[in-house]
């Protein structure tokens, strides 16, 4: 298909010969080849030299819903996201790997539906606005 191209342009300027179109696509497959930019290693996912979760990590729960989170010696820290399969998601932030702070879930149309106070992993306040299908 590229080459076809190739052979129509140069038919156009009336500079056609094979010879031409086949140095011309080397060049450019050459050109492809060698100008790839690098491969960038993931910093996703690492884990530390003890074994322990270390920095940005992409998990799934329960086969289906995924889990953004930073994790610092193994435990979960910062702020946090789940995403549901049903286009809801939640946002959270954990400190020494428990929840602190208040859960906020959203539907699918990113609506507020409820928000979760936790301190310590333990909740707090629960206030409910809408329905919400996780």
């Amino acid at each position: 298909m590229i080459f076809s191209k190739i052979v129509t342009i140069l038919k156009k300027e009336r500079k056609f010969s094979i010879k031409r179109c086949y140095i011309f696509c080397f060049v450019i497959s050459i050109l492809f080849i060698c100008c790839q930019p690098p491969i960038i290693k993931s910093n996703k996912n690492k884990k530390n030299k003890n074994g322990d979760k270390t920095g940005l990590w992409i998990e799934t729960i329960d086969s289906v819903n995924v889990l953004i989170c930073k994790y610092k010696n193994g435990l979960k820290t910062g702020q946090a996201t789940i995403f549901y399969k049903s286009g809801a998601y939640s946002r959270l932030t954990f400190k020494n790997g428990k929840k602190n702070s208040k859960m906020k879930n959203y539907s699918n149309n990113n609506i507020l539906c409820s928000e979760i106070n936790y301190s310590d992993d333990k909740i707090i306040e629960h206030k409910t606005y809408c329905s919400p299908i996780f």
